[in-house]
């Protein structure tokens, strides 16, 4: 006999039934999508500078340029991963919270 196959989980509903309360108490929280917005917005402007400054400077801005583009986006990139850590945990222990109440 074929296995019965289990229907796909649905990703949790950010919004309930009264969003505007929701939003009010901060049951939704909006800073991660403020974080990768901002992440998306760092990441471009240290390529940016990072090429200008490889392209337009003497030897000593290269290599500045260089370490921007690789080492300001890598730590840029490992702070906002720790940003949204805290926001993921939140939603973790939310989560719990959740079950344990059932």
């Amino acid at each position: 006999m074929p296995e019965e196959e289990k229907p796909a989980e649905q990703p949790p509903q950010i919004w309930g039934e009264n969003w505007l309360e929701d939003f009010l108490t901060f049951k939704v929280m909006i800073t991660p999508f403020l974080i990768k917005t901002i992440y998306l917005l760092g990441v471009a402007i240290l390529i940016l500078v990072g090429i200008y400054a490889m392209i337009s400077g003497p030897n000593e801005a290269r290599v500045i340029g260089l370490l921007v583009f690789t080492i300001g986006n890598l730590f840029w990139r490992v702070w906002c991963e720790l940003a949204i850590l805290f926001f993921r945990m939140h939603d973790l222990l939310r989560s719990i919270d959740n079950n344990t109440k059932r």
